[in-house]
């Protein structure tokens, strides 16, 4: 199959990361020290890798402890 020239296809906006990582940021960027987040059915290592990337470019120090059902984080700095 040879490609076609396609015409007035807009261009999407350049890609920053993966969309849970955006989600992480913003969901982040809400949280005052002391605030915590559930993540249910995950141990703490689960829990911390999926928020840590995010809340280290934001400058934002977590801690994570195992919790019934699953892992929570708190925002401590």
């Amino acid at each position: 199959m040879t490609p076609e020239v396609d015409k007035n296809v807009p261009i999407p906006p350049a890609y920053s990361g993966h969309k849970s990582g955006r989600k992480n940021i913003e969901l982040l960027k809400k949280m005052d020290v002391g605030d915590s987040i559930f993540f249910p059915d995950m141990t703490t290592t689960q829990a911390y890798n999926k928020v840590f990337s995010s809340a280290q470019r934001l400058g934002i120090k977590l801690t994570s402890r195992s919790v019934d059902d699953g892992a929570r984080i708190w925002r401590i700095q």
